[in-house]
């Protein structure tokens, strides 16, 4: 597709500073936060009297009771975060009691980081840590699971503390206490199930190089006049999906517009591609002749391509315009669920949304025109930048629809 960016050129007036600041106004816009479902439990075993009788906090049960104060208290978790380890929130808690007195810990949350996994939550209405299990987990932040068996359970040793005082016991309790298992299995949902309805297999985060820093123009004017960013990825591409989904009955969901984009003109083309508010930008001529100019077209909205009858997304966000030499790029933040359900061999993961250079503009081959003041490069020869490829199932260097840009500044 092409975009037609007018403007009027006039004196180069803004002083770089501006055009630093402005080249900033663009940010990350997907449509809908995930909303992951976590399931799995996490059972904490206590067959020691050290800390008093041990009893369960609703919604967690005793499933089994060991000797006169023992018990093995079980709580379903939710809340699964994975990053750099594991976490999640584990329901109800347990409660320690001597007699008529009494302490519990609530609002528990375990984090699972290499051979230590802690437990916290709120201990006579503190927040602190409360036990420490020592043990190989097991944690797969791709597929969202984390597993710890026969944990080695120790009290805190604040916890202990606060607990020997409560309960009035003669000593703090110390030493191994009895046994951690955990199960956590994070069901990934991304940004987009709403709009495509595709599982996740796995996710990634961080997939592509990010972004390169947009170039800094001297002695630049600001872009007033344009409307829109009009580009469609791949013709191709689009009519693919589209009518993958007609078939499935779906084709309202095929091409979809969001964040504020539109589709182009003309409506009867069910194929068309997508149209990008512009933001704002900068144009700088330089003064060495048309090939010389430089400008930055910010555009935001979002184009999603989905094709949930072969098990894929993948989105393009506000996307950023670079006319400068060699460097000339479309800049735009992306993100992908190449689930495949097999049409593109194994299922691929949810990669997450990021800031990337996402194609090459082959200015070189294109002779800039003037005219009334504006700058006109037609039908730019656009290429899949090898950073971001595998994209939308396309390699590296992929030839993408042209993209043709009318500059000008104030």
């Amino acid at each position: 597709m092409k975009a037609s960016l007018f403007a009027r050129r006039g004196t180069l007036a803004a002083v770089a500073a501006s055009a630093v600041a402005l080249l900033c106004l663009v940010g990350l816009s997907p449509a809908s936060a995930s909303a992951d479902v976590t399931t799995g439990k996490a059972i904490i075993t206590i067959n020691s009297g050290k800390a008093g009788h041990i009893s369960a906090v609703k919604p967690a049960t005793v499933s089994k009771r060991i000797g006169r104060k023992g018990a093995k208290v079980t709580g379903s978790v939710s809340e699964g975060m994975f990053g750099n380890g594991a976490s999640a929130a584990i329901a109800g808690g347990i409660r320690f009691t001597n007699g008529k007195r009494k302490i519990t810990a609530t609002a528990l949350r375990v984090d699972v980081t290499g051979k230590k996994t802690t437990v916290t939550g709120k201990l006579a209405g503190k927040s602190v840590s409360i036990f420490n299990a020592f043990g190989a987990a097991t944690v797969d932040e791709a597929t969202g699971q984390a597993r710890l068996s026969g944990g080695k359970l120790y009290l805190a040793k604040g916890a202990a503390g606060t607990i020997r005082k409560a309960l009035k016991l003669k000593k703090a309790p110390k030493g191994q206490l009895g046994g951690l298992f955990l199960n956590i299995k994070t069901t990934y949902v991304d940004q987009y199930a709403e709009q495509c309805g595709v599982g996740v297999a796995s996710r990634a985060i961080d997939s592509w190089p990010d972004a390169t820093s947009l170039p800094t123009l001297n002695g630049a004017t600001t872009i007033t006049s344009p409307t829109s960013i009009n580009w469609g990825f791949k013709a191709s591409f689009r009519g693919y999906v589209y009518g993958t989904m007609t078939a499935g009955g779906k084709s309202d969901k095929a091409l979809q517009p969001l964040d504020g984009a539109a589709r182009t003109m003309p409506p009867f083309d069910p194929t068309r591609g997508f149209s990008f508010p512009v933001s704002g930008g900068q144009h700088a001529s330089n003064g060495a002749g048309l090939a010389d100019d430089q400008a930055v077209i910010n555009g935001t909205g979002t184009a999603l391509f989905c094709n949930s009858e072969h098990g894929f997304w993948a989105s393009i966000s506000d996307p950023t315009i670079v006319i400068d030499g060699e460097n000339s790029r479309i800049v735009a933040t992306v993100s992908q669920n190449i689930n495949g359900n097999g049409m593109f061999g194994d299922p691929g993961p949810w990669q997450t949304i990021q800031r990337v250079d996402l194609a090459r503009l082959n200015v070189a081959s294109v002779t800039p025109t003037e005219s009334e003041g504006a700058v006109t490069w037609t039908e730019i020869p656009v290429s899949l930048a090898s950073g971001v490829a595998p994209f939308a199932t396309y390699p590296a260097d992929t030839a993408l629809d042209p993209i043709s840009v009318t500059v000008a500044g104030s």
